[in-house]
């Protein structure tokens, strides 16, 4: 028998799911507000709102399981799904990774070392716990916020009207958090899954660049000691439920250096974000690159910053 899996959200997770699944001999059925998603010439898609009961009715009726392709989709609507058709990651799972506040109380919770955070509902609650965790510190929103959006970084005490009357009104919508600032020389991430079984498979860990807030480009594996891989997979398995997990923490990386590494780069070097790949030739552009002399990593000149 082959298994049908349905997506909800049909944007470019879905359509990557799709293009990876379907040499599995994997059947997809795709599920987005949107007529013209990204993934929709790949399988077939019903255009629903998310809260469209009967259309999510009759999408469920298509598929054995059900899974999900960006984390804001409603979790109440994929908890409607679960009580009809296999969810995974559970409704639950999905409806702590939309919160950073529940998200931060899970991973202490855990035992996940995190900086100092602080639900804040007021003007004068954020002014009081930014002199308990000290300056600098981030306000964010709590939901929605991606790619350095709905944040602000508070460097001083002249900071903390101009953060309220940034994100002030988001209280309501979207509730507030403010985290103690870490001054971490490295980002990693870790994808994991768990299967139905209880089973656990982590992928090798991965180093991440940004540029203004935004993901640039990964490398995987990143370069770590065998301690520091372990603690990153380490926090993966113990977070419950875990489909994907992402850890960060202050890896040690020396000051980066200008060199250009082509024989590293097929089309990094012209095309920002695209990736490394080893290259049995040169590409043709000899752009000048970022590259760490400790960890040696090469990114875009053209796309990042010397991140280290």
């Amino acid at each position: 028998m082959r298994l049908t899996v349905g997506i909800l959200g049909g944007g470019q997770l879905a359509r990557m799911m799709v293009l990876a699944g379907a040499p599995l001999g994997l059947r997809f059925e795709l599920y987005d507000p949107a007529a013209d998603a990204c993934s929709g010439p790949l399988a077939p898609l019903t255009v629903g709102a998310f809260d469209d009961r009967q259309a999510l009715a009759d999408f469920a009726a298509k598929v054995d399981v059900i899974t999900f392709d960006f984390e804001n989709v409603p979790a109440d609507s994929a908890q409607w799904l679960a009580d009809r058709v296999p969810v995974y990651p559970p409704p639950s799972a999905l409806a702590v990774a939309q919160d950073r506040l529940s998200e931060k109380t899970l991973f202490q919770q855990l035992g996940i070392p995190l900086p100092a955070f602080a639900d804040i509902r007021s003007r004068d609650e954020l002014a009081a716990r930014a002199a308990e965790f000290g300056l600098p510190c981030i306000l964010k929103t709590r939901r929605l916020g991606y790619d350095g959006k709905g944040q602000f970084r508070l460097r001083s005490e002249a900071d903390i009207d101009a953060a309220w009357q940034a994100l002030g009104a988001q209280v309501e919508r979207t509730g507030l958090i403010l985290e103690g600032f870490v001054a971490f020389q490295r980002e990693v991430s870790v994808v994991a899954v768990r299967g139905r079984d209880g089973s656990f498979q982590a992928w090798p860990v991965t180093g991440n660049w940004h540029v203004d807030g935004v993901l640039s480009a990964s490398v995987a594996p990143a370069v770590l000691s065998a301690a520091e891989h372990e603690a990153a997979i380490g926090y993966a398995v113990v977070s419950p439920n875990t489909c994907s997990t992402w850890v960060c923490s202050r890896w040690n990386c020396s000051a980066a250096t200008v060199n250009c590494w082509p024989t590293r780069w097929r089309r990094a070097c012209t095309i920002p974000g695209t990736g490394p790949s080893k290259a049995a030739k040169p590409p043709s552009s000899r752009t000048t690159c970022v590259r760490c002399s400790a960890c040696r990593w090469a990114v875009p000149a053209c796309s990042a910053m010397p991140a280290c």
